[in-house]
């Protein structure tokens, strides 16, 4: 083979994302010194969070605590100890991440087998494709994040890498692992083409618009499925998850009418935009997920795909397509114009990259 033939492989093979499995050796190895008696100092807990996906999910999701919370009580040798002290979780999502790393330590034997599986690497390729239907172009054309396989909740953080749940790929239909895979996909890549801030004082307010943004259009990827008739029973374990989301999109009209005060009181001469991105964080229960896929669902619905997919990186002009789409139904909600003047002072103060 050429040097020129050589090289244009390789620029394919790092286009593609891999499955990368090499954190749970980690997460055996602190589970099995728990269940020998070890009782971890922090510095022990530094190696495991060291490696690049569970990095990952501390600097997105700040879950290194309940993770760390969950294995001791999971994995501790008294098995009388560990049922007393699941039953003492009283947080919600503490629970939820301890049940999850319970059911991990009664199927260590499935996920072994799994973490070889094929279907890993399909996954990560088709979550790829389902990603780039939603990106704009200029950010498709980037090289791929790595995508870390580890252990921890039955979630996913996208960032400077990708990091998902090898239990969650087991309990979930290979689809539905597909779509979470590439909406965190979905955010990795825009977040490697975000331009950066050129009006500070605005921060607060257009990064929070930013975040539901990309919730919202990600989760075209992997949310439309939870309206489908026979989803909860497909996706049992799903169900919860999207009983919620679903119930969330009923009260999202109120929740973007607050939103729109908060937006409408920036419509002045020495705005305060810290308060206002007080308010608007207030408004978004699921971290903007719910809001930004009422949002997005108008202008795809409205205006088709690559025109959602457009403004993916560019928040301001998705509020304002918004608006454009929901003046097609008279009964939606819409901004109001204080709150569009709001968005052309932030867009004057930072220039929205075309791209």
């Amino acid at each position: 083979m050429t040097m020129v033939g050589i090289l244009s492989a390789f620029s394919i093979l790092a286009a593609q994302p891999a499955a990368d499995t090499s954190g749970l050796g980690l997460f055996w190895n602190m589970a099995d010194r728990i269940q020998a008696g070890f009782v971890p100092a922090s510095t022990d807990w530094d190696v495991m969070f060291a490696h690049p996906g569970y990095a990952q999910i501390e600097r997105s999701g700040q879950r290194r605590g309940v993770v760390q919370r969950c294995m001791r009580i999971v994995f501790q040798p008294d098995a009388e100890a560990r049922m007393r002290e699941l039953a003492e979780v009283t947080n919600p999502r503490t629970r939820r991440t301890c049940s999850h790393l319970d059911r991990v330590r009664e199927r260590r034997r499935e996920l072994s087998i799994m973490a070889s599986d094929p279907r890993l690497q399909t996954a990560v390729q088709r979550g790829l494709d389902y990603a780039r239907d939603y990106l704009p172009s200029a950010a498709t054309g980037c090289a791929a994040p790595p995508v870390y396989i580890i252990l921890f909740e039955d979630n996913g953080f996208g960032g400077e890498s990708v990091a998902t749940d090898l239990l969650s790929f087991m309990e979930r239909s290979d689809e539905a692992s597909e779509r979470l895979l590439g909406h965190e996909l979905h955010h990795s890549y825009l977040m490697r083409t975000t331009p950066p801030s050129t009006a500070p004082e605005a921060d607060d307010v257009v990064e929070t618009l930013r975040k539901m943004t990309w919730e919202g259009i990600a989760s075209r990827i992997d949310k439309q499925q939870f309206f489908e008739p026979g989803f909860d029973v497909r996706e049992p374990a799903m169900s919860e998850t999207a009983r919620q989301f679903r119930d969330l999109q009923t009260s999202t009209p109120a929740r973007l009418a607050v939103i729109d005060g908060a937006l409408a009181a920036l419509d002045v001469s020495s705005p305060d935009y810290a308060a206002a991105a007080q308010v608007i964080g207030e408004q978004m229960p699921l971290g903007g997920h719910e809001n930004g896929y009422y949002l997005a669902a108008v202008i795809e619905e409205e205006f088709g795909r690559p025109a959602l997919a457009a403004v993916a990186n560019r928040p301001i002009d998705f509020f304002r397509l918004y608006n454009r789409a929901a003046s097609r139904r008279p009964t939606r909600f819409r901004f109001s114009p204080a709150a569009v003047n709001a968005l052309a002072r932030m867009e004057s103060l930072s220039p929205e990259d075309p791209n």
